[in-house]
């Protein structure tokens, strides 16, 4: 029957080794399915160790090794060779991925769920820069191509579920973590560390994404410490099943041919889905004092005491986009520009950008001054925030654990130009225009989901972030720079100085790119 999807189902199981992860494809593969199912994964001694112990034969080849490690970045190229290989066999009915420790189970499901689309420019490119790679990535990169000319790996695969294995007894005091993914120790090597993920981050990442987060070890934790657990899972991921168990005992049938994951569903995470709740209803408490809630203004954040309580608080760290692809080119052609600069002021604020690093140090500390103020309980923020000193970009917010990063956001509705309206989608234009935008500052506001707990105050919160608003006379002032008739950067200039503290933060380059844009407007004029 035409109608019949022959895709092979792919189940993504997420979490910690120490977690029982590896047990819990074991128990997977235990618990039975008519399917021929082949596991990738880091360890393949561990599965066929697990598996022979479990009775369960499997073939030299039904256990495949996932290469180089992580599997989220770089190296998806291989990812997806391997799997559309896989597929193309037409010798398996199931693909099971065990997810390394650090990476994000989003990003493996877009791998396997995006559709594609053969781009030559990127070919192109590297041809002319005499970009040399050797024969491993030469190959890895035309199964690329081959991908891309047949539409993507989701003509050949879909995703069925995304498990993540927690542990009861330790979930809920992982979020205050100073370790590094991997083996549990705390890390030395800063060089090593550049590359690892902190324990809270890809904990959170593996809680926001999955269909279904399984308590493993149960049983030795207490009702308390199990009930803040669903809280806190909850309050990340209201849709996924909750499922408490012991010795990694996950049932096939739960999990294989289960149909738990939905792209619309999956791709909408808890966060964003209450930021767009205009209507009400997006905060969450249960009985141990887990709570969230999204923090609303339409007010901008005073920059120095924005970065004061920022730096007090958290670890604070600065994503600079002023390597973006996007703007390079804009770079380029400013340079050969009569000699106005433009590209120069980018390269300099590159240069500049205080990106500091995340080290074991690092996090001990700020997890001591954390833990002292009023942030202590504070499990999770992620959001958009407008700080007084930036006209053109929102800033994008988020913490985990001791960390707290800020980086280039959205561009404010108000900015983007014409042409590029077509990118934002019906559902985000209806939001902004019907819901946050208003006649003067357009959709520029504060709007930031809070998970914490136990003991949190979230009103303490509310007033400790208040108190880095712009007061009633700093409003008025900014309300008069930002009526004048100047040009992106002119206006971002006048701001900083009437609001000392912007050089606390790096510069966005988006802000850059309207200030080339208005300047190449006013050339035209």
């Amino acid at each position: 029957m035409s109608g019949v999807d022959k895709r092979v189902p792919i189940t993504i199981v997420s979490g910690f080794k120490s977690n029982g992860k590896s047990e819990a494809v074991a128990n997977i593969l235990k618990s039975g399915s008519d399917l021929k199912t082949v596991v990738l994964t880091q360890d393949v001694q561990k599965i066929k160790d697990l598996a022979d112990a479990n009775a369960v034969q499997l073939a030299e080849d039904d256990c495949i090794q996932l290469k180089d490690g992580c599997v989220c970045c770089s190296l998806r190229s291989e990812l997806m060779g391997q799997v559309y290989d896989l597929a193309k066999s037409e010798k398996y009915g199931y693909i099971i991925v065990e997810a390394s420790d650090a990476a994000d189970p989003e990003e493996l499901a877009e791998t396997f769920s995006a559709e594609m689309e053969d781009d030559e420019e990127d070919d192109e490119e590297a041809d002319e820069e005499g970009l040399e790679i050797d024969e491993h990535d030469r190959i890895a990169s035309e199964k690329v191509k081959q991908i891309m000319k047949e539409g993507g790996l989701n003509k050949f695969v879909k995703v069925d579920s995304a498990v993540t294995i927690v542990n009861a007894e330790t979930v809920l005091s992982d979020f205050h973590s100073t370790e590094f993914v991997g083996d549990g120790s705390k890390k030395d090597d800063e060089e090593d560390e550049e590359e690892e993920s902190t324990l809270t981050d890809a904990l959170i990442a593996q809680i926001e994404f999955a269909d279904a987060i399984y308590l493993n070890n149960a049983s030795k934790a207490s009702a308390e410490v199990k009930q803040q657990a669903h809280g806190v899972i909850k309050a990340l991921n209201k849709r996924a099943k909750v499922i408490e168990i012991d010795n990694s005992a996950i049932e096939a049938k739960d999990v294989i041919n289960a149909g738990l994951f939905t792209p619309v569903e999956s791709f909408n995470p808890e966060w964003l889905r209450a930021v767009k709740n205009s209507a009400g209803g997006d905060s969450y408490a249960n009985n141990n004092g887990i709570e969230s809630f999204v923090y609303r203004r339409r007010v901008p954040f005073h920059p120095a005491r924005l970065a004061k309580l920022f730096k007090e608080s958290f670890h604070f760290i600065q994503q600079s986009e002023a390597q973006d692809d996007e703007w390079e080119d804009q770079e380029e052609d400013a340079e050969e520009d009569e000699g106005k600069g433009k590209g120069k002021a980018v390269a300099e604020a590159e240069e500049e950008a205080p990106l500091d690093e995340i080290t074991t140090e690092n996090l001990v500390d700020a997890s001591s001054r954390k833990q002292k103020g009023v942030f202590a309980s504070l499990l999770r923020a992620k959001g958009s925030f407008w700080i007084a000193s930036r006209v053109a970009v929102g800033g994008a917010l988020q913490s985990s654990g001791p960390v707290l990063s800020a980086a280039s956001g959205e561009m404010w509705y108000s900015k983007i130009p014409e042409e590029d309206l077509a990118q934002v989608t019906p559902d985000e234009q209806k939001y902004v225009r019907e819901v946050v935008f208003d006649g003067k500052f357009g959709d520029r506001r504060q709007e930031i989901f809070i998970v914490g707990g136990p003991n949190f105050n979230r009103k303490e919160i509310e007033q400790t972030l208040d108190a880095a608003l712009l007061t009633d006379d700093e409003f008025k002032t900014y309300t008069s720079i930002f009526d004048k008739e100047l040009g992106v950067l002119e206006k971002d200039e006048e701001l900083a100085k009437a609001f000392e503290g912007d050089s606390e933060f790096v510069q966005w380059a988006d802000d850059l790119i309207m200030a080339l844009l208005d300047e190449e407007e006013e050339d035209d004029n």
